[in-house]
C-alpha cells in the first residue's frame, strides 16, 4: 500500500488494466444478480460457470471490516482496522464452510497467497459459526485457479497475516518510507 492510499494526498489515476478489471468485476456482479451472461465475458465463461455452479448463499462484493479486537465492523466505520471486498461469497451452514471467490484479471505470478490468508482471517470474524474457509482466486489471464483452504484453528495465524500487514504500514507511516515491491500493475517495482 503506497502512501498516497493511506495519506491519500496525491490523486488517484486508474490506468488501463484497473479500469478492464473494473469492467469484468462489474459485469460477473451483474451476472451473478441474476442476468443474462454478458457477451464481454465469453472469454471466460467456464471459469464463471464453475462458480456460478457451487452451492451457497451468495453475497457479491461482500465488504468486510473488523475492528483492532477482530470484531466485525462497518466497511466505513472509522474504527475499521482492517478492510476488503470479496468478489463472491458462497456461506454454507450446513457444512459450517464459507467460499471465497475473487476474480483477477492480470496473472497469478505474483500470488503468494497473503490475500487469501487475510481474507480469510475476516472472513471467520465476519461468520462465527464457519470452521472452513475455502478461498478461490480466479485468474482469467492465467485461465487458472488458485486453492487455498483454512480450519478455523488457522485463524490465530491468519490474523498475524493482517497485523504484519498493519504493522508494516504504520512503520513506514511513522518513518514516511515505503519500500518497494514487485506488482503486476507496475510491470517492476511500486
Amino acid at each position: 500500500v503506497g502512501v498516497e492510499r493511506v495519506v491519500k494526498d496525491i490523486p488517484w489515476e486508474q490506468n488501463e488494466a484497473a479500469r478492464w478489471g473494473e469492467t469484468v468485476h462489474n459485469a460477473i456482479e451483474k451476472f451473478f444478480l441474476p442476468g443474462d451472461f454478458p457477451p464481454l465475458l465469453a472469454p471466460y465463461k467456464v471459469m464463471i460457470m464453475r462458480a456460478a455452479a457451487m452451492r451457497g448463499e451468495r453475497s457479491t462484493e461482500m465488504h468486510l471490516a473488523v475492528d483492532k479486537d477482530w470484531r466485525p465492523c462497518d466497511y466505513k466505520d472509522p474504527a475499521a482496522y482492517f478492510r476488503g471486498k470479496v468478489d463472491l461469497v458462497l456461506s454454507r451452514p450446513d457444512d459450517r464452510t464459507v467460499i471465497a471467490v475473487d476474480w483477477k484479471t492480470g496473472t497469478s505470478r505474483y500470488s503468494d497467497g497473503s490475500q487469501e490468508r487475510r481474507y480469510a482471517a475476516m472472513l471467520f470474524a465476519a461468520f462465527p459459526d464457519v470452521e472452513h474457509v475455502r478461498a478461490r482466486w480466479v485468474y482469467f489471464k492465467d485461465s487458472n485457479v488458485s486453492s487455498y483452504d483454512f480450519e478455523r484453528s488457522d485463524e490465530p495465524d491468519l490474523r498475524e497475516s493482517v497485523d504484519s500487514v498493519v504493522r508494516e504500514i504504520g512503520n513506514s507511516r511513522a518513518l514516511d518510507a515505503w519500500p518497494k515491491k514487485p506488482t503486476a500493475l507496475c510491470r517492476a517495482y511500486c
